[in-house]
């Protein structure tokens, strides 16, 4: 999850930018599938986890009178790196 620009080209550099930090035909022990005990159907995903170790998980966000209180140019994007798959998001609302 992050907080920034929602410009496609800016996307694709991002993409590009993790990819860079964590190849995903890099060699990782965490996909040595074989030697540990996984669901047959799991993905080689070690450069996922490594990615999402770079990128928040959570975000504050105030409410100003019942609106996200975002810049000009600023979304909430919901970074998907290892899928596409099922998700769930949760939201907690606190103040007064």
């Amino acid at each position: 999850m992050a907080i920034n620009e929602d410009e496609e080209r800016l996307l694709e550099d991002l993409k590009v930018h993790l990819k860079t930090l964590a190849p995903p035909d890099a060699k990782y022990l965490h996909n040595d599938l074989h030697l540990r005990d996984v669901p047959p159907d799991e993905p080689i995903n070690a450069h996922s986890h490594l990615m999402a170790m770079m990128m928040s998980t959570s975000e504050v966000i105030p409410v100003v009178e019942g609106k996200l209180g975002l810049g000009t140019w600023q979304s909430v994007l919901f970074l998907e790196l290892d899928g596409p798959r099922t998700r769930s998001v949760s939201i907690q609302i606190m103040g007064e």
